[in-house]
């Protein structure tokens, strides 16, 4: 196992531990079956962490269509166009086939949030939510979310994710009802990200036969902003349409956080 590994999994411990006092408090809500896999989405906190583990999940699915397609011949990568709905294709299918019973259960959700947000990945995102989608955060999201993306040291991930457990702490004390998740799901998925490209990058590039310098930092900016873009969606999708639960909104996030991080590494491409 890797320092960056290591390192993840200490900033993921936070949600993890959370998550266990959460299950803790009613027997039933058991978010594992025998296999140890997610089997049900009963609240905030196994919501971003289903998001956090298939959004790694979804990135291999991918990654893994479009070498096939490249081995078969099937794909003219020398079209980016093409190569993106290749993409929105094999992310549709990963969520509609999904092995968490709630991602395909909210799929069509999850995928239509997805698709409103529109993510092209061609710029890297200033901040983790729009000036609009600013309109439905609270004054303190919007404190902790610029937090999180003011600690961002493109130098050092180490020290990133130890000045986001200390955010992730704060979120969970100072946060009022569920104002929390969407900074809990902004360090989850960010968490994920980070780790997955620090150790993938490379053989993404291969794939797209990509010298860009595009990094972990980079992409990982742009999947926070499709998961709180998602999630901010899905938080006015729940309001004017009500009820939606625990599941459309971690299918959500999913759903947003991945299709920006692909889109990313494509745009650059």
């Amino acid at each position: 196992m890797n320092k960056t590994t290591i390192s993840f999994l200490a900033i993921f411990a936070i949600i993890a531990s959370l998550l266990l006092i959460s299950c803790s408090k009613e027997e039933k809500n058991e978010i594992n079956d025998n296999n140890g896999k997610l089997k049900s989405i009963q609240d905030g906190y196994s919501a971003i962490a289903m998001a956090a583990e298939q959004h790694n999940k979804a990135l291999d699915y991918i990654y893994t269509e479009l070498q096939n397609a490249k081995d078969k011949k099937i794909l003219d990568f020398t079209d980016k166009s093409a190569i993106l709905s290749f993409v929105d294709a094999s992310l549709t299918e990963f969520i509609q086939n999904n092995e968490v019973p709630d991602v395909v259960t909210n799929s069509a959700l999850a995928l239509d949030i997805y698709h409103q947000l529109n993510f092209d990945g061609s710029q890297t995102a200033e901040s983790f939510y729009t000036q609009s989608q600013a309109t439905h955060l609270s004054a303190k999201q919007i404190e902790l979310l610029d937090d999180l993306n003011d600690a961002i040291d493109p130098t050092s991930l180490s020290n990133t994710l130890s000045a986001w457990q200390y955010i992730g702490t704060r979120a969970e004390n100072e946060c009022s009802g569920n104002d929390k998740y969407i900074v809990l799901a902004a360090i989850s998925i960010g968490s994920a990200s980070f780790d997955y490209w620090e150790n993938n990058m490379d053989k993404w590039r291969l794939l797209l036969e990509n010298s860009s310098r595009v990094n972990w930092g980079g992409v990982g900016r742009n999947d926070i902003a499709g998961g709180v873009g998602a999630e901010v969606t899905y938080g006015v999708y729940a309001l004017l349409i009500p009820p939606f639960g625990w599941g459309a909104l971690g299918a959500s996030v999913l759903a947003g956080a991945a299709g920006a991080s692909a889109a990313t590494i494509i745009a650059e491409w």
